[in-house]
């Protein structure tokens, strides 16, 4: 048995090859595409996380360092800050990390401090906080030529 193949039918076949190349190429490179775009998404998340726990830790930190300094001859401004400040850590922070805070503030323990509440807003915000802990914080007290931590 012979198989004929005339010219018509050969264009036809190529013809087909080429439009199945063509479609595969467009096929793969929307599919690196998609595979890149992801990437770089998720990249952006991870950054947008990052800025907004940097925001976070820093009013959590001016908020520990105003509040522990209000006295009664602060200003109207001070304390109006100091609210806004509490306010806004009373919205994401955990229940108890918020009241152990509190406590740090208003009666400090060996081991409730601000320092080790400090340390606990580090482990809530970072998804990686390390090793760090409380009586490694600098530390800086009046009449302290040195900068030293809580618990030395």
């Amino acid at each position: 048995m012979q198989i004929i193949v005339t010219l018509t039918d050969a264009l036809f076949v190529l013809t087909g090859i080429g439009v199945i190349q063509f479609l595969l190429g467009l096929w793969i490179k929307a599919r690196i595409e998609s595979s890149i775009k992801s990437e770089y998404d998720k990249l952006l998340e991870d950054y947008r996380f990052d800025l907004r726990t940097r925001e976070q830790a820093a009013k959590a930190a001016e908020y520990i360092a105003l509040a522990r300094n209000l006295k009664l001859t602060s200003t109207e401004a001070d304390y109006c800050r100091a609210n806004q400040l509490a306010w806004e850590l009373a919205l994401w922070l955990p229940d108890d990390l918020y009241r152990n805070l509190g406590k740090a503030l208003a009666s400090p323990s060996p081991d409730n401090n601000i320092l080790s509440v400090l340390i606990e807003i580090r482990k809530l915000l970072l998804k990686t906080p390390g090793t760090l802990n409380d009586t490694e914080v600098i530390h800086h007290a009046q009449n302290v030529r040195a900068i030293r931590s809580l618990g030395s």
